[in-house]
């Protein structure tokens, strides 16, 4: 047994048994005496996960509850008949995944092994929060589900918390052996195990026996292997023999998908104008998006007068703003300026001058775009700050790099020509370090 004793595992240890990994097993697993798994999220993951169990075919909702009734009485498989694409309750698919340029390596990849499995393993995708990371691992288990593929779905936590119960219990043979059978294992958050010794120890173990036996293990996180230092080295070296894919914040054209189908599933028409804004405005990170679209539904709960087929562009723009100042780090409009100056190479006074050259314009510009998206500022305010100018020159400067985004404008920053998009970021992450 591990000296768990040195670690802080026991911390996050809890007194239920919801929160567990969810597994399903192939349609040739034993029937009897098979350890059947609580899902992690709600009773349908569960339901579905011990149909899938007992079924060589799921049917739908209705269709399936009746066919565990007609199961139960004949003792017989389901019907041979084609069954429909199995849904594991809000799991993802990859099908729904938007990869776009930046990310269209790692769904490829996603669906390579699946069809090669073990043949990069381990494979592990990293990124920022909200650039799909749980969406890809939960698409390969879907996937797995359909296919009937033993696989199980768990993240960093949900491992910790059954690793323990073991370990109280005396069961750690009997918790290894429920992976032994594993073709498939997603597990995410693995930079939550840092510094948790034994369990990344025991999980080591688990993955080399897999690896051993030609499985395939998925895991994900928020940074490269090498950059978590908490994590021991004998789990570290794992990667070298594996791949790892990189997830990357989307570009313009990606984010404006994203936005057409989770409007299309909540069934809001929204002017392409305001489509355009939503994905201009937000990051790749997709909950922000979510964000936005939740606060347009409840926009349309508030105000019975408006529905969903006749929300104009200034309406959704006045939600927009509301949401983009609620949520996103604020900023002064001096540190706006500074910015935007280091990133030009301009003098603090350049962008408040009266000079139209773009040398000057296209910074001024963006800094009066900036300081609409990252303060509370007033119009007239940013007016203001930036040479004494109107208003309507603040709307005027932000349509117009609106419109920058739209086309993929490219724009000399550094000595550099960069595309708009890529160009603003590069200033937020400016902003964001200087805070």
């Amino acid at each position: 047994m591990h000296n768990h004793d040195t670690d802080i595992d026991s911390l996050f240890v809890r007194s239920n048994r919801s929160n567990v990994p969810l597994e399903q097993n192939s349609s040739d697993s034993p029937a009897d005496g098979a350890e059947t798994l609580a899902t992690p999220f709600d009773k349908l993951n569960a339901a579905a996960a011990r149909l899938a169990q007992t079924f060589d075919s799921l049917p739908s909702n209705a269709d399936a509850r009746r066919s565990v009734k007609s199961a139960a009485a004949a003792k017989t498989p389901a019907t041979s008949e084609q069954p429909k694409p199995a849904r594991v309750g809000r799991f993802a698919t990859l099908e729904d995944f938007v990869a776009g340029k930046k990310n269209v390596v790692s769904l490829n990849v996603a669906y390579s092994i699946l069809d090669m499995p073990g043949q990069y393993s381990p494979l592990l995708f990293y990124g920022a929060s909200g650039l799909g990371k749980t969406h890809l691992l939960q698409g390969i288990y879907t996937e797995c589900f359909r296919r009937k593929i033993r696989a199980m779905y768990c993240t960093a936590e949900q491992f910790i918390t059954e690793y323990m119960d073991a370990l109280r219990n005396n069961t750690c043979s009997s918790n290894r052996a429920k992976f032994q059978k594993l073709r498939f294992l997603m597990l995410d958050n693995l930079d939550f195990l840092q510094g948790k010794v034994s369990t990344q120890r025991e999980l080591h173990t688990i993955v080399s026996d897999l690896l051993a036996n030609g499985a395939q293990v998925v895991f994900a996180s928020t940074e490269h292997p090498r950059n978590l230092t908490g994590l021991e080295k004998s789990l570290q070296s794992l990667f070298d023999g594996g791949l790892i894919s990189p997830l990357q914040q989307s570009e313009f054209e990606t984010r404006l998908e994203i936005v057409r189908r989770m409007i299309s599933a909540r069934g809001i028409n929204l002017p392409l104008e305001s489509i355009r804004q939503i994905a201009s405005q937000c990051s790749g990170n997709v909950r922000e998006i979510i964000g936005v679209l939740n606060r347009l539904e409840i926009s349309l709960i508030a105000d019975p007068t408006v529905n969903a087929q006749s929300l104009t562009a200034i309406k959704v723009q006045e939600i927009l703003d509301e949401w983009v100042r609620d949520t996103n780090f604020m900023v002064s409009l001096a540190k706006i300026e500074k910015t935007v100056c280091q990133a030009f190479d301009l003098h603090d006074a350049d962008l408040k001058s009266n000079n139209r050259t773009r040398q000057y314009s296209y910074p001024r510009m963006l800094a009066m775009w900036l300081a609409r998206k990252y303060t509370r500022k007033a119009l007239s305010e940013i007016g203001d700050y930036f040479g004494n100018r109107s208003h309507s020159t603040v709307i005027s400067a932000q349509k117009k790099v609106d419109e920058w985004i739209t086309h993929r404008f490219v724009i000399d920053m550094n000595n550099k020509s960069l595309e708009i998009s890529t160009a603003i970021q590069s200033l937020e992450d400016r902003l964001r370090r200087c805070l």
